[in-house]
């Protein structure tokens, strides 16, 4: 049997343009297959402390989550900076998609 992720977190380092780009693949590839319209996704932009050799702006990173319909965070794993928020982010889109996915499952018609 198969088994499929609840959620998908993508992550790149706001000191790094390439995993930037490789992240916004990842959207891309997500997107295409269908899945963020029934699972979690969420875009987390970390070493959000590194102030001085930031290449992706904050806006940038909110800009791509939503045009991919997903959520967007920053984080940083070195100094403890929403992680946690993160993590209940993650548990709450995964309640809400699980709630959309048994709504359209009582709303749809029989065939």
């Amino acid at each position: 049997m198969k088994e499929e992720a609840d959620a998908y977190i993508v992550v790149y380092s706001v000191t790094d343009r390439a995993s930037f780009e490789k992240a916004v693949d990842i959207l891309f590839s997500l997107r295409e297959r269908g899945i963020t319209n029934t699972k979690a996704v969420i875009l987390v932009g970390n070493k959000s402390d590194l102030a001085r050799t930031r290449e992706i702006a904050v806006e940038e990173g909110k800009s791509i989550a939503c045009s991919y319909e997903c959520k967007f965070i920053e984080t940083s794993a070195a100094i403890n900076h929403n992680v946690d928020e993160l993590l209940v982010g993650v548990v709450s889109q995964i309640r809400l998609k699980h709630r959309q996915k048994e709504k359209e499952e009582v709303t749809r018609p029989p065939k």
